[in-house]
């Protein structure tokens, strides 16, 4: 049984894990990302609890009118495909309405690596709005979706 809850700060080292394992982030980013968990304080962070499975990132978008991102989806290699990334998404598009969100956004890269997640965007009702050419790397464009909610 899957338990969604709002992540601690003494959850922070585990969410940095789960990116770190499931290959969004590599050593070297795993600080630089560990430090925008502790700063991000007008957003929710989302955890599943038990066997540090996935985690997710959502915040008010600044500048907006009631746009949220999700700024961070990962679940660990172990348990993907078992509904864990679509809970976590489901879960946010909550929170972001409830909190009087109009849309929630998503951004993710071109690579071949975040295939699964792509189409599970789509599969969710979010509809590819915007590329950044080059935006993560030469190559690597940032792909942006929306849902409105």
């Amino acid at each position: 049984m899957m338990s969604i809850r709002t992540a601690h700060p003494a959850d922070h080292p585990t969410i940095v894990d789960i990116a770190v394992r499931s290959g969004l982030f590599d050593a070297d980013d795993a600080a630089f990302f560990g430090e925008s968990l502790r700063e991000t304080t007008a957003g929710a962070v989302l955890f599943i609890d038990g066997d540090r499975q996935g985690a997710a990132m959502l915040a008010p978008e600044p500048m907006s009118d009631a746009a949220w991102n999700l700024l961070f989806l990962a679940v660990d290699p172990s348990a993907q495909r078992g509904g864990i990334g679509r809970a976590l998404v489901t879960e946010s598009e909550a929170h972001a309405r409830a909190a009087g969100g109009r849309m929630l956004l998503i951004d993710t890269a071109s690579i071949e690596n975040q295939a699964a997640a792509r189409a599970l965007y789509a599969a969710l009702g979010f509809g590819h709005v915007a590329t950044i050419p080059g935006y993560y790397g030469d190559g690597v464009d940032r792909l942006t979706y929306l849902k409105r909610l």
